[in-house]
């Protein structure tokens, strides 16, 4: 990450405090609109800045809060299985791959952007010329845009390296029996990842996913999501993971502090709100919530 004593340009846009005042283009622009194409007004617009993993994370919970979740039953387990309209592996592999592939020198920002039919990621680059857009649905070596970029991203789990996240993500779609995904170089690259109201494929492994959940459920409101998923008594750790959420400090200020103020949870150990045994459990207030939202899907 450094060259004759000084950074490299990858190691400012992976550590630097604040990346953009190198890159300014180098943010995600997020926005999400009600019907299936841009129009005013929008209802849910952000613009994040900070390293390449910050900027990631960040656009991956925007589009996870604006997904459908169906949550399964609980025959083999007390614990709730929740999944979303579409795999979170699916956003996040289209989310980070525009990160790291992206072209830089640009003045372009990654945008992603959430319509009722489907999911765009577009960012101001290319595919490398040893590959074509076929290839990508098929096993094939790795040409990053960014080679340090891409290895440090390797190393950190983000991304894979020989050229099978893209295969993966082909595969988990079909798995699920949506539309496969359009992938277009008219103006850099964009990638659309369809939902499922976009004319689902019902095939055998679709239909046995939705045999073992119901049917997708659009609850807006982040503490409602939260309310449906806890059982008992559980660990922060454990919610995060049957949501599907990586970064804690999302979902302290997204998920978990509106619904303590809301008193819809409460701690385990209200004396002690950092211990490691901290758990939450459902209120009164909360149980109530929890059958009415059951009730409506």
């Amino acid at each position: 990450m450094t060259r004759d004593g000084k950074l490299v340009n990858s190691a400012l846009l992976a550590f630097a405090p604040d990346p953009q005042l190198f890159f300014p283009s180098a943010t995600i622009k997020c926005a999400n609109f009600h019907g299936i194409q841009v129009q005013k007004p929008i209802p849910d617009y952000k613009e994040f800045g900070g390293t390449v993993f910050e900027i990631a994370d960040e656009a991956v919970n925007i589009v996870l809060s604006k997904m459908s979740l169906s949550t399964g039953i609980r025959e083999k387990s007390n614990q709730v299985e929740t999944i979303y309209e579409i795999p979170r592996a699916v956003i996040a592999e289209g989310i980070i791959n525009a990160v790291a592939h992206r072209d830089y020198n640009s003045k372009g920002s990654i945008q992603v952007s959430v319509f009722k039919n489907q999911v765009e990621i577009s960012n101001p680059g290319t595919l490398p010329p040893e590959l074509d857009i076929s290839d990508l649905k098929e096993p094939h070596s790795s040409y990053p845009h960014n080679p340090l970029l891409a290895g440090c991203m390797f190393l950190t789990g983000e991304i894979e390296r020989y050229g099978t996240g893209t295969l993966e993500m082909y595969n988990l779609i079909k798995e699920r029996g949506l539309k496969p995904p359009l992938i277009s170089l008219n103006e850099g690259f964009k990638l659309t990842i369809w939902r499922p109201s976009a004319e689902a494929v019902h095939d055998t492994i679709h239909e046995t996913v939705h045999d073992a959940f119901s049917t997708f459920t659009e609850i807006a409101k982040l503490t409602h999501r939260l309310v449906l998923v806890i059982h008992g008594e559980m660990s922060r750790t454990q919610i995060m993971e049957i949501l599907e959420l990586k970064n804690r400090s999302h979902f302290s200020i997204s998920y978990l502090e509106p619904a303590l103020k809301e008193e819809l949870i409460e701690m385990t150990l209200p004396g002690k709100s950092k211990s490691k045994n901290q758990k939450y459990r459902l209120t009164p207030k909360g149980l109530v919530l929890k059958e009415n939202l059951k009730g409506k899907k």
